[in-house]
């Protein structure tokens, strides 16, 4: 299968200006750092509850507190007047107020003590969202259920009153990710800032179109055919759905999959590196993971840059068979 690019045959042939840069700019291009701190004494940011913004992902530290809050504030409603009620309404009061204080601490958890050992602030109320849409409808129901047999109305009612303070408080975000979906047609939460809204419609979305046609498709499959049938192949790229699993073992990794404490890499002779193109993270970038506030980015970062020079030095030393300024195959030495 014809394909574009110059394909090396030989050992080093083809790396002469790569190699000589190396020291500079790293292999590829990349830009390299060097005397860079390794991330892992990030200082610690302790998360506020009560903050007005999350990034790019919209709506507030502020209106995850406030739901978390809600969500107890309904169980403790619904528990108080079933303590002099029935042996089935004590039950179900005391459901409803362990729902809520596990609620609370599961968010203050997430949010809170885990974030500096997960993904840091932001990311961190945004994992524990799941949480609490869960935990707010369902204790919302429950409570009205559990209120029904009562006969004061205000223990009955003002429960899920209090479930109407969530969407007030999401409001602003909701109208505007509505907005974003409309003008967009996607529903990406990480769109909610307007200079990222335009950059997705100018770079992003052209590129996730192009990289879902057949003439991507085909490049994939003209690279995966310079690797001989059956063969491992460890591969990073960004479209690895377009490999066929069933001609050659893939293994496939990313940034994340590298954090991960058991990952090694497997025996293989052939490599896959897609080392530059709209997607493609810059060096610099795995340099600011190392610095995040979350412990598992500063990880993410640190053995990605650890990697990107295992793939130099093994690229280096073995023989190159295509590079076409973006994706490189090579084969490493018997």
């Amino acid at each position: 299968m014809a394909m574009r690019g110059r394909h090396c045959g030989g050992e080093r042939r083809g790396l002469s200006i790569a190699v000589g840069a190396h020291a500079r700019r790293g292999f590829f291009g990349h830009g390299a750092s060097r005397n860079r701190r390794d991330g892992y004494d990030a200082p610690y940011r302790t998360p506020a509850l009560f903050g007005s913004e999350l990034g790019s992902y919209g709506a507030s530290q502020t209106s995850y507190t406030t739901t978390a809050l809600v969500v107890l504030a309904i169980a403790i409603l619904a528990w108080l007047p079933t303590r002099r009620g029935t042996p089935e309404q004590k039950t179900a009061g005391r459901s409803l107020l362990a729902a809520g204080i596990a609620g609370i601490l599961t968010f203050l958890s997430l949010a809170v003590f885990l974030a500096p050992l997960v993904f840091g602030e932001i990311a961190s109320f945004r994992y524990v969202c799941p949480v609490l849409v869960g935990l707010a409808a369902s204790v919302a129901a429950i409570a009205g259920t559990a209120a029904a047999p009562l006969k004061s109305p205000l223990f009955r009612w003002l429960p899920l009153a209090f479930a109407v303070v969530p969407l007030v408080v999401f409001l602003p975000s909701t109208l505007h990710r509505a907005r974003t979906i409309a003008r967009l047609g996607t529903p990406l939460a990480f769109l909610s800032r307007n200079e990222i809204a335009t950059a997705y419609t100018q770079a992003y979305a052209p590129y996730v179109h192009a990289k879902l046609q057949d003439t991507q498709r085909t490049r994939i499959a003209g690279i995966q055919a310079l690797v001989p049938p059956n063969e491992p192949i460890v591969a990073w790229v960004m479209t690895p759905f377009w490999f066929d699993f069933r001609r050659n073992p893939i293994y496939h990794t990313d940034p994340y999959g590298l954090a991960i404490p058991w990952t090694k890499i497997p025996t293989a002779r052939y490599f896959v590196w897609e080392y530059a193109g709209g997607v493609v993270r810059p060096e610099q970038r795995y340099v600011e993971m190392m610095n995040d506030s979350g412990a598992s980015e500063r990880v993410a970062g640190a053995r990605a840059l650890a990697f990107i020079r295992d793939l130099e030095t093994r690229v280096k030393n073995g023989t190159l068979l295509f590079n076409d300024g973006a994706i490189a195959v090579w084969r490493t030495k018997e």
